[in-house]
């Protein structure tokens, strides 16, 4: 177990304790985690927080922060001038207050588009969803364009709303993807030349 305080003019601190509290005023800091639990907290003139703990609780008030986070379960909170903010955690709660910031997390499954069947004015179509997390998605809804003719005339597996842009939302029986699973919605549609294949949008697609 570490407890790690600096206020040095220029400080970096690593941690592989199984479990770490580490603060910081230095005028700069490079501050990085593996341990099993982290509470890291910087109010650095600069900034730079990196954590792979199972659990992390993050929190920077420094001018100019670039925080990163791959753990499990992260809460990360910036009141930054300048914050950029990277999680990849399972559970990310992640709060900023800085003029200008930049946050992104994982998304935990992958989206395709892909032509099943074209007989040259129509085809079959399906959108598959993986998840490709630890953890059951419960509930989702994607979207779609299509740039040309394209047009859909019949759908199934999902509800879906739109005459282009589409959106698509889970039934009953298809709402929850367990972690490896894969989900298909399916349809139908005319075109007049070629079967696009659109970008497939939504809160669970990476």
């Amino acid at each position: 177990s570490s407890v790690i305080s600096s206020s040095s003019a220029s400080s970096v601190i690593s941690s592989s304790s199984p479990s770490s509290v580490i603060s910081s005023s230095s005028a700069s800091s490079v501050i990085s985690s593996s341990s099993a639990s982290s509470v890291i907290s910087s109010s650095s003139a600069s900034s730079v927080i990196s954590s792979s703990s199972r659990s992390s609780v993050i929190s920077s008030s420094s001018p100019s922060s670039v925080i990163s986070s791959s753990s499990p379960s992260s809460v990360i909170s910036s009141s930054s001038r300048s914050s950029v903010i990277s999680s990849s955690s399972r559970s990310s709660l992640a709060s900023s207050s800085a003029r200008s910031s930049v946050a992104s997390s994982v998304a935990p499954a992958n989206c395709s588009y892909v032509v099943l069947n074209n007989w040259g004015s129509g085809f079959v179509g399906a959108i598959r969803i993986t998840n490709r997390s630890t953890t059951a998605i419960n509930g989702w809804n994607v979207n779609w364009s299509y740039t040309g003719s394209t047009r859909l005339t019949e759908t199934w597996s999902a509800q879906v709303s739109g005459t282009n842009p589409y959106t698509a939302s889970n039934v009953v029986w298809n709402g929850t993807i367990l972690p490896g699973q894969t989900i298909e919605l399916g349809f139908k549609g005319t075109h007049s030349g070629t079967a696009e294949i659109p970008a497939v949008r939504g809160s669970v697609c990476n």
